[in-house]
């Protein structure tokens, strides 16, 4: 909550400098509370930041070659896995320049139909939780002379879906009203995406519909590391049975039904 958001909250000017020398010093002051800690307290501290690792908040990258190599295939790398087992995930990134990602809840559905190629919907619905005021112009990203001016607590986003490797995207609805999207592919997932605007207090639901392959063992949720906890809740032929080309390679933090 403290770097998330309170943080933005004590340092509202657009003079970006003492917040940022405040959020150094204060992660520096974490650091070193950490590596100084008396070592009776080490086991504790070294539960809570693998339960940190195991649910993807924590993630570490290196500029130098041969640590990068040695973090690959770890959770703290944070990659895609490469499945070819069903897959799932809602990712959404901020495109307007706001600080109101804290305030964004989220749930996602998952439904198939059945274990052989079938047809699979992903409904994410997005609630805004954010004030309509009281909050400073440098949360809600009205920086001076931008035109034209942002809707106070409205959220832009990027929404995409990240689904199972050799399935199509077929439709994709906001509201039930039929939606444009963006597609692409990551490590052989199929990515779809579609931009939004949310107002504050606004509920949108976005469905995406896939033609699906053959299931080759049970569904896998991986789940983007939010502030607000995401539901997933998954229907239908979700624990399909494991077949020869399930194999499961890197190190995203994931779950099964």
């Amino acid at each position: 909550r403290f770097f998330e958001n309170a943080v933005y909250l004590a340092f509202p000017s657009y003079d970006l400098a003492p917040r940022k020398a405040f959020q150094v010093l204060a992660s520096q002051a974490v650091a070193k509370h950490i590596i100084d800690q008396p070592s009776e307290d080490l086991l504790d501290s070294a539960r809570e930041l693998q339960k940190a690792v195991e649910a993807g908040h924590l993630l570490a990258y290196s500029a130098e070659p041969a640590v990068e190599q040695a973090l690959a295939g770890t959770r703290l790398s944070g990659e895609l896995p490469r499945t070819s087992r069903p897959f799932v995930e809602a990712v959404v990134n901020n495109t307007s320049g706001t600080k109101l990602d804290y305030y964004l809840g989220r749930t996602v559905t998952y439904t198939r139909t059945s274990c052989s190629s079938s047809e699979v919907s992903v409904t994410v619905a997005l609630h805004n939780y954010a004030p309509d005021h009281g909050l400073p112009d440098s949360v809600l990203g009205r920086a001076p002379g931008i035109r034209p001016e942002p809707i106070a607590g409205e959220e832009g986003l990027l929404l995409s879906v990240f689904g199972t490797q050799g399935a199509s995207i077929t439709t994709a609805t906001i509201d039930g009203r039929r939606a444009f999207v963006e597609t692409g592919s990551e490590k052989g997932h199929p990515v779809v995406s579609v931009p939004l605007n949310i107002k504050p207090g606004q509920q949108i639901a976005v469905t995406f519909h896939f033609d699906d392959p053959s299931a080759t063992g049970p569904l896998i949720v991986a789940d983007q590391p939010t502030i607000r906890e995401e539901r997933t809740t998954a229907r239908g032929a979700v624990s399909c049975p494991l077949t020869g080309a399930s194999r499961v390679s890197g190190s995203r933090a994931y779950s099964t039904p």
